[in-house]
């Protein structure tokens, strides 16, 4: 307690969202991520 701020629900959601974009984007959206850094 005290280190995920986040609520489970939101948090569930969230990564719902996340992989379904990693689904349907493929290993281009993990590239995209490490070069904006």
């Amino acid at each position: 307690p005290g280190i995920n701020m986040e609520p489970p629900v939101l948090a569930y959601a969230e990564e719902k969202v996340e992989r379904k974009r990693l689904d349907d984007t493929g290993s281009d959206q993990i590239f995209d991520n490490v070069f904006k850094e």
